[in-house]
């Protein structure tokens, strides 16, 4: 069985719509751990993302003009992401 974010919005919203109670329950199970799973894996994600713009921001050099660019959207994400 899949369990990504577009059978949990797509497939099982629709398995809900036309769920007796028996169903239901399972139903919401599904919804409850996906959720759960997402949830536990958002900060350990987004803290990577982090340490990776950290690291492409000190990456380049300033002294070029894409470089100076590219730092600036970096920093962008680090303040985005804080």
């Amino acid at each position: 069985m899949q369990e990504n974010l577009f059978y949990t919005q797509l497939h099982l919203t629709k398995l809900a719509h036309q769920a007796t109670q028996e169903t239901m329950n399972s139903i919401l199970d599904k919804y409850s751990t996906f959720y759960a799973v997402q949830s536990s894996l958002y900060f350990p994600l987004i803290l990577s993302n982090l340490f990776y713009y950290i690291i492409i921001f000190f990456l380049f050099p300033a002294s070029y003009r894409i470089n100076r660019i590219i730092r600036i959207v970096m920093g962008i994400n680090i303040i985005r992401s804080l």
